[in-house]
């Protein structure tokens, strides 16, 4: 154990010196672990592509030698016990929010953005650990806790699920009733009422079966007729040959960043531009929950609370004038369809406002996920900005992120947090 102390302190003072010559550590390349662009969510798994038809479309970034080396010494601080030590040393009290989205079927995970997917293999053996070696609790005993003002115990996680993907029910949940986990599903209601999928997967499709390789979203005299003048006057988004993979990659970054601070109108317009352009060769089959199956949830899986992520998946911190209809629609979908009231909510891309956050709160919700600062729950953790982590494909960082001794003691060796997940 001394050694691998000494050694830590060493490759510490080696980074924070900014030499580079590291080569145990990044003579293996890392699984990227986290994605760096703004508001998207975080972790990946390896798309699969089994039809010669999709194009290959890498939407996370390599990580960089630096990166990788801190991945390498806080994965170093777990696996030497420093930070299990430090957790217990300091009593630390702190729970740990996951943020889940899609657990694709191999047929699924063709057509679903991969920064939203967890594999079903990968989900089942994190939900393993978790029930082996981890205290899970519901959301709303978490809420009991904060409330209570009694300290949280070591090791605390809630699991969560955002926007409504249609396999939470078919393969998350009986994962979950096996080893009797709680969890809170955050549904965007107007796209359950649609059995609608999640815009980010209709894109990600798009430039994957496209037939027309040529994508121009600058010159507003190639858009369709209907394409409204307001959006055509404020567009120069660029065009792009998708022939190209690394033009490809730019394509989806940039309407991904345009498309989060869309409205629903501008939202829907770029789409069916995009799809007029491209011409795809297949569509997606439904990857959204329907309201009869979010209805079969509530029967067969009562551990499975059910919370609201707006009608419309809207960035709040953008649409804050349009806060209170996206609570209020959601709301009115969620209890004409179940017959129950929700009492969670969850913030769109993790973006939100004081004002937003406080018209949440009018609502008569309980308590509000998003991001902050500091990555866990603590006893005086406001309940309307509760932060999660973005559940990792690797189970080794899930460990280490829920052992009670994370965040903290990456920024006892890095004078900062590693990485705050999106």
């Amino acid at each position: 154990m001394l050694r691998v102390l000494l050694e830590l302190v060493a490759i510490i003072k080696t980074l924070q010196n900014g030499t580079s010559s590291m080569a145990t550590f990044l003579s293996t390349p890392a699984q990227p672990t986290y994605q760096t662009k703004t508001a998207k969510t975080a972790h990946v798994a390896a798309f699969i592509t089994t039809k010669p038809t999709f194009l290959p479309l890498k939407t996370w970034p390599t990580l960089t030698a630096k990166e990788r080396l801190r991945q390498q010494l806080h994965l170093l601080s777990y696996q030497s016990g420093l930070s299990s030590i430090y957790a217990r040393l300091k009593q630390a009290s702190v729970a740990t929010i996951l943020m889940y989205h899609s657990i694709p079927t191999e047929q699924e995970a063709q057509w679903t953005a991969p920064e939203n997917c967890i594999s079903a293999s990968t989900f089942e053996q994190q939900m393993r650990f978790l029930s082996q070696h981890r205290r899970v609790i519901s959301l709303d005993k978490l809420i009991a806790h904060i409330k209570s003002g009694k300290p949280i115990e070591r090791g605390t996680v809630v699991i969560t699920f955002d926007d409504g993907y249609r396999n939470n029910f078919t393969v998350a949940a009986p994962i979950l009733a096996k080893y009797n986990l709680p969890a809170t599903i955050y549904l965007a209601t107007s796209y359950v009422n649609a059995a609608q999928n999640q815009w980010v997967d209709t894109l990600y499709a798009a430039l994957r079966t496209c037939s027309e390789y040529q994508l121009n979203l600058s010159d507003s005299n190639l858009l369709a007729p209907d394409f409204s003048a307001s959006v055509q006057d404020s567009w120069n988004l660029g065009s792009w040959n998708l022939t190209d993979p690394l033009q490809r990659e730019q394509a989806y970054d940039k309407l991904t960043d345009y498309l989060i601070e869309a409205d629903v109108l501008e939202r829907q317009t770029l789409l069916a531009e995009i799809d007029r352009q491209l011409a795809p060769r297949a569509y997606p089959p439904r990857l959204t929950l329907n309201w009869d199956e979010v209805r079969q949830i509530q029967r067969q899986y009562p551990k499975i609370t059910l919370g609201i992520h707006t009608a419309n998946h809207l960035d709040l911190s953008l649409h804050e004038d349009q806060t209170a209809q996206e609570m209020a629609t959601s709301i009115e979908h969620m209890v004409s369809e179940t017959g129950m009231p929700p009492t969670h909510f969850s913030f769109p891309y993790n973006r939100y406002t004081a004002k937003a956050q406080a018209q949440v709160a009018a609502s008569q919700i309980a308590s509000a996920v998003a991001v902050a600062e500091d990555p866990v729950v603590r006893s005086d953790t406001s309940l309307y900005a509760l932060p999660r982590l973005s559940a990792p494909p690797s189970l080794l960082m899930l460990k280490s992120w829920t052992n009670g001794g994370f965040p903290d003691v990456s920024r006892k060796l890095f004078n900062r947090i590693w990485t705050i997940p999106y």
